[in-house]
């Protein structure tokens, strides 16, 4: 958002940069586990219903390293999983809504990525919901028009060495293609 405490902010000029990082799937494979410190980030409620976590370690159970619980996790959202991003789905927040968004498999952004970040908890990996926007819409003059339908939320998960990692579990209707970093390579 851009709040000016003098004018307006309505058709006031900005410059914003960025960093893109280029994460390398190879690194996050390797990472060693979080340290004790990020406990607080691989907390879950003591009323989160057993089946999320169950559901979250029957999908992961193969894994062989957080960077793949993560990857099956994201997968799962986005295509195996059968979801679908819908903006018309109950309101709620409580663990319940939890649930129902899992069996459902309708919701938004904040839904995957909230769903995406208490099942990674549960399988041991540091997780956080972050809120900003996808990338909005060029112009012909190389400007970007960035607006509040295009405010998005993802979990960012903590890979030792590497630091926060966005994750992509929102379906590609809203999203388009997940960080390339975030996919698994073949094995072969």
């Amino acid at each position: 958002d851009v709040v000016s405490p003098e004018r307006n902010a309505r058709d006031v000029d900005y410059v914003v940069q960025s960093l893109e990082i280029d994460y390398q799937a190879a690194e996050l494979i390797a990472a060693a586990p979080a340290s004790e410190d990020f406990a607080e980030l691989r907390a879950l409620p003591d009323d989160l219903p057993a089946e999320v976590a169950a559901l979250a370690r029957e999908l992961t159970a193969d894994a062989t390293s957080a960077f793949e619980r993560a990857a099956i996790l994201q997968a799962f959202f986005r295509a195996d999983g059968g979801f679908v991003y819908d903006l018309q789905t109950e309101p709620g927040n409580s663990t319940s809504a939890l649930v129902n968004f899992l069996q459902n498999r309708r919701g938004f952004c904040e839904q995957f990525a909230a769903s995406m970040a208490v099942m990674a908890r549960a399988v041991g990996i540091p997780a956080r919901v972050a809120v900003g926007f996808t990338p909005g819409t060029p112009q012909e003059d190389g400007s970007w028009v960035i607006g509040t339908h295009d405010a998005h939320a993802w979990p960012e998960l903590y890979f030792e060495g590497t630091g926060w990692v966005r994750f992509e579990p929102t379906p590609a209707t809203r999203t388009g293609s997940v960080p390339s970093w975030t996919v698994r390579p073949a094995v072969g």
